[in-house]
């Protein structure tokens, strides 16, 4: 049997409801402290942890504990210019739909470019409203971090059951997508972790942020994809990001979606400092930035296609549609490429590679962001290093679903 045949297509309360609700970016000014922050590995194991916990945190901190938007927008009325027909000229664009030729992150050029390393497999952090774990495209491309379904413990990170990653919002097993965000982000992907952030009706707060991204650091993913913003910047945020950075895990943030530059008005996560946080807005079919994306020449480290995208629904089939959410996961990807061609790289040379790999076919977008330029992930292939055999490839942590799981791995 396929490990996700064990699961339901979705939990049993959510089967009569296909609703999506996404709320509009938020934003806050603050600094980010430089200091990193790190809990020892005795402590990362003690135990599992949900929002709660960091809700109580919080309080305690006397720290807000705000709500959290998905970086998307929903109502195509406000651009009547994004309701044409898409397909995916974003990963090749040859003018279809009045675009601009190459205007893409040049996926067929980086498919005959990459050399995976066979050694290596590893996983994509999804932070968002989870995933249709049984769509039809995504099979074979959702982790498997240990055996489903049988009460155990078995990569004894603190959670029980954690096959396909963890849902925050209901503190269970099953991070099963009821709004349809996750499942159009989890496309662009090659081997996803739903980590569940948002409940019902679109809600989601910080603590649920918190939860979640304390859990990739403890699964060691090396990429991070957050397709969402805050308005507040807190220190407890702060400290989650600087323990991503001192366990060498890339962030990749979405810039938001307010049409504003986040240099004067900061998004967070996407707007902190540092090699290990990269900011992304979103260009449309024609290399221009996307009326609704926010930028920053400082503060946003690149574009990518974002507007009038196709990718996978809830409904099991697919959908169109426009946000940094859906330009993120593009980068995210781009980055999972690199590593599988060379293992050994962090988040300083992942991040390198990403902003030098880009394309600078316009005027406008250099300034818009500090690498001036679109995601190419051919372009960021070709300036991978000649020795890629400086280190091995890291100890294994996730399985695509469908493999057989991996027993006693360290959190």
């Amino acid at each position: 049997m396929h490990p996700l045949q064990s699961l339901p297509a979705r939990k049993p309360e959510a089967v009569t409801s296909r609703r999506w609700v996404f709320a509009a970016l938020a934003l806050a000014a603050a600094l980010l402290a430089s200091a990193p922050v790190a809990a020892s590995e005795s402590e990362e194991r003690e135990a599992a942890f949900d929002a709660a916990d960091f809700a109580r945190k919080l309080e305690r901190r006397g720290e807000p504990n705000p709500r959290i938007s998905l970086a998307t927008r929903t109502d195509l009325s406000a651009f009547p210019e994004l309701a044409s027909h898409p397909d995916l000229w974003h990963l090749h664009n040859f003018g279809q739909g009045g675009g601009r030729p190459d205007a893409d992150i040049d996926w067929p050029e980086a498919m005959r470019m990459g050399r995976p390393d066979p050694r290596y497999e590893d996983g994509i952090a999804l932070l968002g409203t989870g995933v249709m774990l049984d769509h039809p495209e995504l099979e074979g491309r959702i982790c498997q971090l240990e055996e489903p379904g049988n009460g155990i413990d078995d990569d004894g990170n603190g959670f029980t059951d954690d096959a396909f990653g963890w849902d925050f919002a209901d503190q269970d097993a099953y991070p099963g997508d009821i709004s349809g965000h996750g499942t159009f982000v989890a496309a662009g992907e090659a081997c996803v972790v739903p980590i569940k952030i948002f409940g019902w009706g679109g809600g989601g707060s910080l603590a649920m942020m918190l939860a979640g991204i304390r859990y990739a650091i403890r699964l060691g993913l090396p990429v991070l994809n957050i397709s969402a913003v805050t308005w507040v910047d807190t220190p407890s945020l702060r400290r989650e990001v600087a323990r991503a950075r001192a366990r060498g895990t890339l962030i990749v943030a979405a810039a938001g979606n307010e049409s504003l530059t986040i240099d004067r008005s900061p998004a967070w996560p996407a707007s902190y400092p540092g090699e290990h946080v990269i900011a992304v807005g979103a260009t449309d079919r024609r290399d221009r930035t996307a009326t609704y994306s926010n930028w920053g020449r400082r503060s946003v480290e690149l574009m990518a296609p974002g507007t009038d995208v196709r990718s996978t629904w809830i409904d099991g089939l697919t959908k169109v549609r426009y946000g940094t959410s859906f330009a993120t996961p593009l980068v995210s990807a781009t980055a999972s490429e690199l590593l599988r061609s060379a293992p050994q790289l962090g988040p300083a040379g992942l991040r390198r590679l990403l902003v030098r790999g880009v394309d600078r076919p316009r005027r406008e977008l250099r300034r818009r962001s500090a690498s001036g330029g679109r995601l190419s992930m051919a372009g960021s292939l070709r300036r991978l290093p000649a020795d890629r055999r400086t280190s091995p490839p890291r100890r294994l942590r996730v399985r695509r679903s469908g493999g057989k799981p991996r027993r006693g791995m360290a959190a």
